[in-house]
């Protein structure tokens, strides 16, 4: 039987367990969501706002930084004026 778990776990591809920049703000989406829809107890809310901050704030400062003279895209719940 230790032969077969072996051979399963080789068969299958190896997969990375490492977490992308699209995985955290997901995340930070699915707080907005969570809150939003109030599934967050008040109690917990304090606890569950740092950790989307500070997910929030990994995310902005390693995504890539746009080009100098790109018009910066507005934030979110920004409108622009034309």
């Amino acid at each position: 039987m230790t032969e077969q778990t072996q051979s399963a776990e080789q068969a299958q591809p190896q997969q990375e367990s490492g977490l992308s920049l699209s995985d955290l703000q997901g995340a930070v989406q699915v707080i907005d969501l969570a809150s939003q829809r109030g599934a967050i107890r008040g109690e917990e809310m304090s606890a569950v706002g740092a950790l989307r901050d500070r997910l929030s704030r990994f995310v902005e400062s390693a995504a890539p930084k746009e080009e100098a003279g790109a018009e910066a895209a507005p934030a979110e719940g920004e409108t622009t004026q034309e």
